[in-house]
């Protein structure tokens, strides 16, 4: 039901690039669902609340989001330059259609990169290694503020406030 109200909520103009995006690659649907869902419940189990914010927790909440989307659409496609293209597209689009302040959006974009990143660095591992990974790449997340746009740093950020 909140997957309905969220397409009402989206400009048509990114709704027609959602369906011409989905038919291109229809088999990565259903995966990049099931890591959403997931992502979300372990972002839940591990921080409450916390991952609605813009501290580390979100950080680890988007990181994670994009690692679980390229490593699940992976299962189906063993491609994996296309399933971090697919993961771009659908987060960059997330942050389209859901508008937060620009830092806030810069922030989740270069959080969703590392994500990305994280995927390639771990391909073909166990998901409690990357985990394990994660968890240490939050605690040496960086503060920033809207003054070091853009975040030329490799490691997670978060809002300093």
């Amino acid at each position: 039901m909140r997957v309905i109200k969220a397409l009402f909520k989206i400009p048509f103009s990114e709704l027609i690039y959602l369906i011409r995006e989905c038919l291109k690659r229809p088999l990565y649907i259903w995966p990049t669902l099931a890591a959403t869902k997931n992502c979300m419940l372990k972002a839940q189990r591990t921080y409450g609340d916390k991952h609605h914010g813009n501290g580390k927790a979100n950080a680890f909440r988007h990181a994670y989001w994009c690692y679980l989307i390229s490593n699940y659409c992976y299962q189906w496609s063993r491609n994996t330059e296309d399933v971090c293209v697919w993961t771009k597209k659908m987060t960059d689009f997330h942050e389209r259609c859901f508008i937060n302040d620009p830092v806030e959006t810069a922030m989740d974009l270069h959080n969703n990169q590392i994500g990305i990143e994280l995927f390639k660095q771990h391909l073909n591992r166990g998901e409690s290694e990357v985990i394990e990974a994660l968890m240490s790449m939050v605690e040496d997340a960086k503060a920033i503020d809207a003054k070091q746009m853009p975040f030329n740093t490799p490691e997670l950020v978060y809002l300093n406030s």
